[in-house]
């Protein structure tokens, strides 16, 4: 019997420990709700704050040419040497 009296009190102890926590617990949720609701009316009756919204500046409209590609001949033939590419008799057999 008295074995089982230390378990009943080791018991009651630990029951009254975890009915503290719970108490603390209840008591920081409780407090972490009231802060929400507390900063969600700030936010509901605080002016709404502005963006910082900068004016746009007019773009200067430049208008550059548009040359076409040159032919890939040109681009890997220089011209002195790209004559013979298009002379017929220089594929003619000899």
């Amino acid at each position: 019997m008295p074995d089982n009296d230390d378990n009943i009190k080791q018991l009651y102890t630990k029951l009254e420990s975890l009915l503290n926590r719970q108490e603390q617990f209840y008591r920081e949720i409780n407090d972490l709700k009231l802060e929400i609701s507390r900063l969600r009316e700030l936010a509901a009756t605080s002016p709404a704050a502005e963006p910082d919204i900068k004016p746009v500046e007019k773009q200067k409209t430049v208008n550059i040419p548009i040359t076409p590609p040159a032919s890939f001949a040109s681009r890997h033939f220089p011209a002195d040497r790209a004559f013979w590419l298009f002379r017929p008799d220089f594929l003619t057999i000899r």
